[in-house]
């Protein structure tokens, strides 16, 4: 990775800019109204692990946008769920619920109620989640891993 420098985000913690980041920064100062240009940062700041930096910006993705997609609702979801510690809140299941209404085979959505529900013992809603998403045929879903979950979680139960 190639760090550039290191500045001081929103949320008081220091970030190292790389291109990627400094590229979208800049461009959102100059159309400060484009939600789909801090949808992109967030999944920037999420690749990152930057979680708190991630739910910040997509929750102005989220205003910025006459009608916010599912992947905005998911993406939002997940971070906050990753910045409160694998913390399942009210806000995260609201989030997953308009993602779902939304969109039904919403993958990131689904992978984040599956993986929930896996941790908490709960195979066999995990396995629905984990199979909505194979049915769905997504192009960027790692098959054999989520069809590794499912087996995984059969085992669980038996």
């Amino acid at each position: 990775m190639i760090v550039k420098e290191q500045t001081t985000t929103e949320l008081g913690t220091t970030t190292n800019i790389t291109p990627r980041l400094e590229r979208l920064q800049k461009q959102i100062k100059a159309d400060t109204q484009n939600g789909h240009l801090w949808f992109e940062l967030g999944n920037e700041y999420m690749s990152r692990g930057e979680f708190k930096n991630a739910a910040l910006v997509y929750h102005y993705a989220e205003r910025l946008s006459e009608s916010p997609s599912a992947d905005v609702f998911a993406a939002q979801a997940t971070a906050k769920y990753y910045a409160n510690g694998q913390l399942f809140d009210q806000s995260v299941e609201r989030w997953l619920n308009d993602a779902i209404s939304i969109q039904p085979d919403n993958a990131a959505a689904n992978m984040l109620l599956a993986s929930e529900y896996f941790l908490s013992a709960q195979y066999a809603s995990a396995i629905k989640h984990w199979t909505i998403i194979l049915d769905a045929n997504h192009p960027d879903t790692d098959r054999a891993a989520v069809i590794a979950s499912i087996n995984q979680a059969k085992r669980m139960i038996k």
